[in-house]
């Protein structure tokens, strides 16, 4: 069923550092949108490349693309979404990125459905494309598995992040949490001190948002650790269901490989390998997110790769949290 195509009006604010060429797919991709009312506000975060004769082109053809500056220059990307929300005009904000490209032109028409219905946040959906690389893939999957975490836990009650490449919220909600350093949080933070809220899932098919994975290890690492630095500010119980649920997956694939070196208990250790695999796989197929069959092989592979990785994440969690986006 197609989702009403008018209705309360949203502010879509992006933030962009060096994004000339994305920005060049993306600002046509989001005008084509049909819903209405809403604007396009788009922060330059003080960028040295062509995204300010990219926007201002923009902004003189179409009405409804507005371009803001933060007056400082301010590392992290929390001080330039500040502006994006000062600047809009209308009750509601809709979060993305510059790299991200819809689903459909109906992206920003599904994302305001449930305000319709008295919600205070929406989260939404923002898978990457499927590519080639390991460590393209790999980011494929982890995300993958960051989306049904966070979405398990708001549909039990216990909300604790969004993504912000798709992401939206009553303007008044908002806090500004960039005085502490920290350029994570505005999705993480804000979810999670609003347990109390009314906070809906969108997962349709049409409405999420795609970007390209990072490509190399060096990359994804440092995405990674961005994504994570608010983590430690999350609350105790978000804390323990996050950290029990790392734990058995870790020690899962440990006593798996331990009983097979030491040849005790194979055939039991196989079958709940096959099993565990194929719960994976069904939960996968079930996140409404288009998975290729050779992308649902590989995750199998792809899972163990948590018992080295988990590790890693761990170094993150405890290391100062990076201040550039």
């Amino acid at each position: 069923m197609q989702p009403p195509l008018s209705g309360p009006g949203v502010s879509l604010v992006v933030c962009a550092k060096n994004e000339a060429e994305n920005l060049s797919k993306f600002v046509p991709a989001i005008l084509s949108q049909k819903y209405h009312p809403f604007e396009v506000i788009v922060v330059d975060d003080w960028s040295d490349d062509e995204t300010p004769q990219i926007l201002e082109h923009f902004e003189s053809k179409h009405g409804r693309v507005h371009v803001c500056r933060p007056e400082r220059d301010v590392p992290g990307k929390k001080h330039a979404l500040s502006c994006g929300i000062a600047t809009a005009r209308f009750e509601y904000v809709l979060l993305t990125d510059a790299d991200c490209l819809p689903t459909s032109d109906y992206w920003i028409a599904y994302m305001m459905q449930p305000f319709i219905k008295s919600a205070d946040v929406v989260l939404g959906v923002a898978p990457f494309t499927f590519r080639e690389t390991f460590v393209s893939r790999f980011a494929y999957f982890d995300n993958l598995l960051v989306y049904l975490l966070y979405a398990s836990a708001a549909l039990h009650g216990y909300p604790y992040m969004g993504v912000g490449r798709n992401l939206a919220y009553r303007k008044h909600l908002y806090e500004d949490l960039s005085e502490d350093g920290m350029i994570g949080g505005d999705d993480d933070l804000l979810v999670s001190s609003l347990q109390k809220a009314s906070i809906f899932l969108q997962n349709h098919e049409d409405a999420q948002m795609v970007s390209h994975p990072p490509t190399s290890l060096r990359a994804f690492l440092h995405q990674k650790r961005r994504h994570t630095s608010p983590s430690w500010r999350y609350d105790h119980f978000t804390k323990l269901r996050l950290t029990a649920f790392a734990a058995s997956h870790w020690l899962f694939h440990t006593t798996f490989i331990y009983l097979l070196l030491s040849g005790q208990g194979l055939l039991i250790i196989s079958v709940l390998w096959i099993c565990r695999g194929f719960l994976v796989n069904r939960g996968l197929q079930r996140s409404k997110i288009n998975l290729t069959h050779k992308f649902l092989w590989l995750s199998l592979f792809l899972d163990s790769i948590y018992l080295l990785y988990y590790p890693f994440l761990a170094i993150f969690l405890v290391l100062k949290p990076t201040t550039r986006w």
